[in-house]
């Protein structure tokens, strides 16, 4: 019976209506789902977050853009239980950013995914560092290598608190 109350050609108008529709917030989505370092390099680097990882992680060769020593730069091993070797820093999406990892040295070097060149940012990597005292903070969560990822999280973002 609904083909009495409807005409023949409004089914037709309504199904197209139906489809431009779900065309255009399809078109919306694949928009907003893109990452925002195309339009701003600086908009990737908020909002950072920091893992910290008991293990040593290791990118593919492939997906490094830049490696970097810290060679001023030294983290405290932990008080109380196992020390982490590496701290990634990353955004909401789990985009990594950086990769901090302690040699066997105990050197820090810097595994850069994105293409940013962190030699401007060393003076005050290397001070914001100083200041907390990274290399004698023993804190399992805020000491040591996490105390470096925070510098770098703030070196990178100035509005990070």
């Amino acid at each position: 019976m609904i083909s009495s109350v409807y005409p023949q050609s409004q089914p037709q108008a309504v199904l197209v209506s139906r489809l431009l529709l779900v065309w255009g917030m399809l078109v919306v989505l694949l928009l907003s789902g893109l990452p925002a370092a195309a339009e701003s390099p600086s908009l990737a680097l908020t909002a950072l977050n920091i893992r910290l990882s008991h293990r040593p992680v290791h990118p593919p060769e492939q997906l490094i853009r830049r490696s970097f020593l810290l060679p001023e730069i030294r983290a405290a091993r932990a008080l109380v239980g196992p020390s982490p070797q590496a701290a990634i820093l990353e955004d909401d999406q789990r985009h990594r950013v950086a990769i901090l990892s302690i040699l066997d040295d105990g050197r820090i070097r810097a595994d850069l995914l994105i293409d940013l060149d962190l030699i401007p940012y060393f003076p005050d990597l290397v001070s914001c560092a100083r200041e907390r005292e990274c290399a004698y903070d023993r804190r399992p969560l805020t000491g040591g290598l996490a105390c470096v990822a925070i510098c770098l999280q703030r070196v990178l973002d100035p509005s990070a608190p």
